[in-house]
């Protein structure tokens, strides 16, 4: 029995709401919890002293966010940060520090004591998961009144260096932060890559029997959005640069070029200089990025390069919601808001890579994977269950005829019966 059409988009609705909520929870981050502080403000001193500096006040004021290509621009080498962090009373229970975001290694001490390091100062840069990590106290260390933390830091170039503010506070809450973070930058991101390309697979199975290049079009774009993803969680580049944010900016954009040209035959659109133009630029990426960083330029090329797709992204969804309106169904509706998610998210992932401040950039763009998730969930769903209607109705009609068809064989026979009877006579 098919579902009434009015629960079907409250349905839908309702699951792209719960998605987008949940996501919203993780990604704008909560209130700290009891006994968690933010450490903000301190003091830097550039000095290459592996002790701590003895003077609390010494060097230059600053507040974190601290990115050194803004605050600090001609400064590299060695660096303490320092930071008071006052408790009302002696820790009851095992404390812990939290750095959620450094772009290059760091050594932590709370009073004098080396409570841990993120990596080597003078090795390779932080990569994924390493550029936040947690330590906890030994009980001993932190102390009721002011404690004072100090953060060493190695930076090679000032575009590299960079320091969130500090999270401190019982052990038990810091790692629930440490998880949510982890979850909201890598291990959701890894999920859906490894869902998205499932889904990719079989899309592609379903093309390979109904040869429609709409299943073709979204089964190879998930699949590259996902190994996109995936690679972006590698803990080091698996190719050196400038290949690899080359690469990484070509594979991005294919994949959005092919959504774009997915909404188009999903919507019945025949734009063909949009058509054309998406295709030109989605082949045209990689050679212009290699072409760009020849001429000394290639950093400042992404972005422009970047905001082009965004372009064109919106362009489609233009079409998906004139598409929207003029149907007014599920299918429509969930494809409007797959289509407004992911333009939403590009632009904030745009925004935040050109943000100064922002350290350890959280990117959205992997998560609209989802919404397109539930878009292709319901229309398979939809479309087996119209299949499956179909059918019934098939059967129920096919058991009528039959019916009919036995009784008229049945008057037939008898009538023929009735006839050899009454000649015998």
């Amino acid at each position: 029995m098919p579902l009434p059409r009015e629960f079907s988009r409250l349905a839908a609705a309702a699951a792209l709401g719960a998605l987008l909520s949940a996501f919203g929870a993780s990604a704008s981050g909560a209130e700290l919890p009891p006994g968690v502080q933010r450490i903000v403000d301190g003091h830097i001193v550039f000095d290459a002293s592996p002790t701590p500096p003895a003077d609390t006040s010494a060097g230059e004021a600053i507040a974190l966010p601290d990115p050194w290509s803004v605050t600090h621009p001609d400064a590299k080498g060695y660096a303490w940060y320092t930071f008071d962090w006052t408790l009302a009373a002696a820790p009851d229970a095992v404390h812990a520090i939290y750095l959620p975001g450094t772009n290059v290694h760091a050594q932590v001490y709370v009073n004098g004591v080396l409570v841990g390091a993120t990596g080597d100062l003078d090795g390779r840069p932080p990569e994924s998961w390493e550029r936040a990590q947690a330590f906890g106290l030994p009980f001993e260390v932190p102390r009721a009144g002011t404690n004072r933390v100090a953060v060493r830091i190695n930076v090679p170039a000032a575009w590299m260096g960079g320091l969130e503010p500090l999270l401190a506070g019982p052990a038990v809450e810091v790692r629930r932060l440490v998880f949510r973070d982890l979850f909201a930058h890598t291990i959701g991101p890894a999920l859906v890559s490894v869902t998205i390309v499932t889904l990719g697979l079989f899309i592609l199975g379903l093309w390979l029997r109904r040869r429609d290049a709409t299943y073709a079009l979204f089964g190879a774009s998930a699949i590259l959005w996902g190994v996109h993803t995936a690679l972006s969680q590698l803990p080091s580049a698996p190719i050196p640069d400038p290949h690899w944010w080359i690469w990484w900016h070509g594979l991005y954009l294919a994949f959005v070029c092919m959504l774009c040209v997915f909404c188009l035959r999903f919507t019945g659109v025949d734009w063909r200089v949009y058509r054309r133009v998406v295709v030109a630029y989605g082949f045209a990426v990689v050679p212009v990025l290699y072409a760009t960083w020849a001429l000394g330029f290639g950093s400042a090329a992404t972005p422009p390069i970047r905001a082009g797709g965004i372009a064109l992204v919106l362009v489609a969804l233009y079409a998906v919601a004139r598409y929207a309106i003029r149907m007014r169904n599920t299918e429509s509706l969930l494809l409007f808001a797959a289509g407004a998610v992911s333009a939403a998210f590009a632009i904030h992932d745009w925004l935040a890579a050109r943000d100064p401040y922002s350290i350890r950039d959280l990117w959205l763009v992997p998560y609209a994977a989802l919404a397109f998730l539930v878009l292709v969930g319901w229309i398979l769903v939809d479309r087996f269950v119209q299949a499956l209607n179909a059918a019934e109705r098939s059967n129920v009609e096919l058991e009528e005829r039959v019916s009919e068809k036995s009784a008229a064989l049945a008057l037939q026979l008898e009538r023929t019966q009735e006839a050899r009877d009454a000649a015998e006579q």
